[in-house]
Order: structure tokens, then C-alpha cells, then sequence
């Protein structure tokens, strides 16, 4: 893949420990436009954009953003907790 990179001219680094962790280093301080990987440990790490299923041609490509991910927990959470109050029959509002 390397070499295939090279003769592209494509820029590439070899992440000495973990690559998510050098990814999401690179996505944090905009010297990329995000990371390709199937890891969900790049959010971990504080990566902001991630690219899925690029290499799988049984998929389609996917693009995750942090804000989108916050988001969505929040709404997720918020859900759950609702629902929970519904089921236990607690009123927390007063």
C-alpha cells in the first residue's frame, strides 16, 4: 500500500504506536480532512471526521462527524431516560 501511495504521490505517515491515536492527532489539528477506518477507537482518541467502509465494495461509504455523533448520543440519552420515567412511574419534574 505504500508503494502504491508513493508512486500516487499521495502523503502518508507510519504511525509508530497506535494509528488512531496519530489520526485523530492529524484530524485535531486540520492537517487532514479525517481518517478512514473501521476502529471506532479513533473517537476514543479524539478523532472529528471518519470515512467507513471505503475498502469494502459491499458497502456504501460512510462519513461521521463528531458534532453528529454528540448529537445524536444526546438525543439517544434523553430517549432513555424518558422512557424510564415512563416505565418506573416517576415524576421527576416535581
Amino acid at each position: 500500500m505504500q508503494e502504491l501511495l508513493r508512486l500516487f504521490g499521495v502523503p502518508y505517515v507510519v504511525s509508530p504506536m497506535e494509528a488512531e491515536a496519530q489520526c485523530a492527532y492529524l484530524d485535531m489539528t486540520d492537517q487532514t480532512q479525517g481518517t478512514v477506518t473501521d476502529d471506532s477507537d479513533i473517537w476514543l482518541f479524539g478523532g472529528r471526521r471518519v470515512y467507513k467502509n471505503l475498502f469494502n465494495q459491499d458497502r456504501d461509504v460512510e462519513f461521521y462527524t463528531l458534532d453528529t455523533i454528540e448529537t445524536d448520543l444526546c438525543t439517544y440519552i434523553i430517549m432513555i431516560m424518558m422512557i424510564i420515567v415512563i416505565i418506573t412511574g416517576n415524576n421527576i419534574i416535581g
